[in-house]
């Protein structure tokens, strides 16, 4: 992750597990995260701070990712937040889901760290790019 500055990661999760997983490879390449146990509880985290991208697992009880994504992009100041939707089917079929759901990537779990953590990179390079970033 860029040294400039400590990226801030939401990771959205309904098995302890895999947040913890995740938490540790961003804190391992000297990011910060913040924990969601569930959709609602990351929407909530996201009216109170800004983070700079989110990885939500998208199957999860009660409001899944994909919903938990669309209610991002139709409000708030997260809406224009890069995200990372994180799923145990990984068919094309299920990638063309989550990126028309409004994720910018789909990845695969279990989840590969250098992938997640090149995945992160891409996406905020992609977002510095960006015009008015």
């Amino acid at each position: 992750m860029p040294p400039e500055r400590q990226i801030r990661v939401l990771i959205v999760d309904d098995e302890d597990d895999g947040r913890y997983l995740i938490d540790r490879f961003i804190i391992e390449r000297g990011g910060q995260s913040v924990m969601a146990k569930s959709a609602a509880e990351a929407l909530q985290v996201l009216a109170r701070q800004r983070v700079d991208i989110i990885v939500s697992d998208v199957g999860m009880p009660d409001m899944d990712g994909y919903e938990l994504i669309r209610r991002v992009r139709k409000a708030g100041a997260a809406s224009n937040t890069m995200a990372i939707a994180l799923t145990a089917y990984a068919r094309a079929e299920d990638r063309q889901r989550a990126l028309l759901a409004g994720y910018q990537m789909h990845l695969a779990k279990p989840v590969d760290p250098r992938e997640l953590i090149a995945g992160i990179a891409s996406l905020l390079n992609l977002r510095a790019g960006a015009p008015g970033s």
